[in-house]
């Protein structure tokens, strides 16, 4: 017999699987989680280290490019003590600014010119002047860590160095009490820390094992300890996306951020699942057991039967009556072999065939397949969408609170973002002073070439008019009202109505007769917006029109859900919304400071789907649906296998059973398959050949 054709194949997979399928259910369904901590918890906090760990990436990378930019306007002449003077205010977190004539100034600690906090000795750097100087962790002299940053003045004639001074501070992570963040060096020591007890031996530890790692980031679960446990994420500088632009001056300083929480230890398996487990599985197995006794009784039993009464029949031997199975296929071939039997035992020549008694047709065997197959549909789809069902109202609150975190950290990147991109736009206003029109476009291409973050940069007039322009072509037509309205003169950074919505810079220049824009490209956007495991991210004004999202697809021009409006319009930070698909949503405010005022009303809306977290009601729901898929494809893909290699050929075998029984001596018989169904159509034949005519 094939491996593939009879009764047996298809129902002992059948039963086997399901019997698998059961156990799956019963053992492996209501299984506790590994570890005192839930999977999703873990990847919060590594969530919240990966996104502090790119905010303060993004601080000190601003500090360095600031100091770069300044030192690009300044003129041949050495700076002196007033113009540092005037630098510092101009320029947050720098604590003191100095300009050294020559290495020996460096290597000494005493500058030529000097302002605010001293700065220490150092070793200045090897080379020749020009290019870009690293930035460096160095000891003040009060002896806190300060990062220090570099960069050429002077002309080759006469170098000189213009060095600031910066703090390191660990990021501000909200006002949680409970948790702890540290900004860690490739030794393991401190270098700042804020939170909750950040000098306790058990945050040494921690620090100690996110650097012996060594990889780019992680997490790290410590004993529990009165019915609590430390939960801690950590992300070094440099664990950069693949497809982050961004500078890389901080990510070289070897620092770690290492965030940590106290989270409850969670008991073991709800008992409710895995009694419903069992329930599940012992219905599977009162369904399965049943159904393989009915289609044993119903097919295979009667059709071995027919086989062995045919072939003794194809042998010669008419003395014993036919048993005519009680239903169905069978049944018809039954009556016929009876009849021929009939014809055979009192054969005559040329006597006509004695007709087959038919009877009102009734059940038949694919009739009993799909009485089978029902049931199990059901228990599978009640798996599939009935059966522990995870709820979202018991999401662990502070997954929630992270959220909310991350959310303030990706508005804040927004922020940044946009602030940075206003202060390179006035860095290339600054060029173009004094310069004639000719002149604009040279710089213009330069300054797009060395700020990815533009699509377009062009000049216009009072009227709106463009003047001259790089890039993309300028969303035209440009108009007051369109930049956000007042004078074109006025310095910010505004909201473009065009097909797509854009995000643009603009500052004075040409004495104050023109406007410098700048507009953000959108793949920029949404690198700044786009964060591992955050979720969906959509960037709104205070209109509510989408101006980014973190993906590279079509802007839509509102928020894709109403429940997404409501949240933003009821200024709610964080909830969980269980209206249509389970999710995380949180609200978060982007700050208007300085140039960024146009940004009041300006939201950051963030959605993050429950249903995929690494939870415990999340695991059981999707073992669950695993076993409703697993028995739904085993039920259909068996029976079907039935149905084609046994019930089809059996109903074809019936109709000619009947044919050759009521006189059709002359069409031969073909076995389809060599399984029982073949035996019987092999002795058919055989008596064919044997009826007078």
């Amino acid at each position: 017999m094939p491996l593939l054709g009879g009764f047996r194949p298809p129902l002992l997979v059948l039963l086997a699987l399901l019997v698998v399928v059961a156990a799956h259910t019963a053992l492996l369904v209501p299984a506790s989680p590994e570890g005192p901590v839930t999977g999703a918890e873990r990847e919060a906090q590594h969530g919240v280290a990966q996104d502090a760990a790119a905010a303060t990436r993004a601080t000190l990378d601003e500090s360095v490019a600031d100091l770069r930019r300044v030192a690009a306007t300044l003129g041949e002449p050495p700076p002196t003590a007033d113009a540092l003077a005037a630098l510092a205010p101009g320029h947050r977190g720098w604590l003191g600014l100095a300009h050294y004539a020559s290495p020996d100034e460096a290597s000494s600690g005493r500058p030529a010119v000097a302002h605010g906090e001293p700065l220490p000795a150092f070793e200045p750097p090897e080379g020749p002047a020009g290019g870009e100087i690293p930035p460096r962790l160095v000891r003040a002299r009060n002896g806190e860590i300060r990062l220090l940053a570099l960069a050429h003045v002077g002309t080759p004639e006469r170098p000189g160095l213009l060095a600031a001074l910066s703090p390191v501070a660990a990021p501000a992570v909200g006002p949680e009490a409970d948790r702890r963040v540290q900004l860690v060096d490739q030794t393991g020591r401190v270098v700042a820390a804020t939170g909750r007890d950040p000098g306790s031996a058990e945050a040494a530890e921690l620090a100690s094992a996110a650097v012996a790692d060594g990889g780019a980031g992680g997490s790290l679960v410590g004993e529990p300890r009165d019915g609590l446990v430390t939960v801690a994420g950590y992300a070094t500088l440099a664990g950069r996306a693949p497809d982050d632009r961004s500078g890389a001056d901080a990510a070289g300083l070897g620092l770690t951020v290492v965030t940590d929480v106290q989270a409850p230890v969670p008991g073991p398996a709800a008992p409710g699942h895995r009694a419903s487990a069992a329930l599940l599985a012992g219905a599977l197995l009162l369904i399965a057991l049943p159904a393989g006794w009915l289609l044993r009784r119903s097919l295979t039993r009667p059709v071995a039967q027919l086989g062995v009464a045919a072939t003794r029949l194809a042998g010669g031997d008419t003395r014993e009556p036919v048993r005519v199975p009680r239903f169905g296929e069978p049944a018809r071939i039954g009556r016929a072999l009876e009849s021929l039997r009939r014809q055979l035992a009192h054969a005559e020549p040329h006597a006509p065939p004695e007709p087959v008694r038919r009877r009102r047709p009734g059940l038949g065997v694919r009739t009993v397949v799909l009485l089978c197959l029902v049931p199990l549909v059901a228990w599978s789809a009640a798996a599939l969408l009935v059966v522990h069902r995870a709820d979202a109202a018991a999401l662990p609150e502070r997954l929630l609170v992270d959220q909310e975190q991350r959310g303030a950290f990706a508005a804040e990147r927004v922020a940044r973002g946009l602030r940075e991109g206003h202060s390179d736009l006035r860095s290339v206003a600054a060029r173009l002073e004094g310069l004639q029109p000719v002149g604009h476009d040279a710089v213009l291409a330069d300054a797009l070439e060395a700020h990815a973050r533009y699509r377009a940069l062009y000049l216009v007039d009072g009227s709106g008019a463009p003047l001259a322009g790089v890039g993309d072509a300028p969303s035209m037509p440009v108009e007051a009202r369109a930049l956000g309205g007042g004078p074109f003169g006025t310095a910010g950074i505004v909201a473009l109505r065009t097909d797509q919505p854009l995000v643009a810079a603009r500052v004075p220049a040409g004495g104050g007769e023109l406007t410098l824009v700048g507009e953000f490209s959108h793949g920029h956007l949404d690198q700044v917006l786009a964060r591992p495991g955050l979720g969906e991210v959509w960037l709104t004004d205070r209109s509510g029109t989408v101006m980014a999202t973190g993906e590279d697809t079509p802007i839509p021009e509102r928020l894709p859900e109403a429940r997404l409006d409501d949240a933003v319009e009821a200024g709610i930070t964080g909830q969980v919304s269980r209206a249509g698909e389970p999710a995380m949503i949180t609200v978060t405010r982007l700050s208007p400071e300085g140039e960024a005022a146009a940004l009041d009303g300006w939201h950051l809306v963030v959605r993050q789907s429950t249903s995929w977290l690494d939870l415990p009601a999340n695991q059981v729901e999707h073992r669950t649906v695993f076993a409703g898929l697993l028995a739904l494809t085993a039920s259909v893909g068996c029976l079907g296998w039935l149905h084609i290699v046994v019930v089809r050929p059996l109903r074809a075998l019936a109709a000619r059973a009947e044919a050759l029984a009521d006189g059709d001596r002359t069409t031969p018989l073909y076995p389809v398959h060599h399984d029982e169904v073949g035996t019987v159509t092999r002795a058919l034949e055989r008596v064919r050949h044997q009826l007078p005519g």
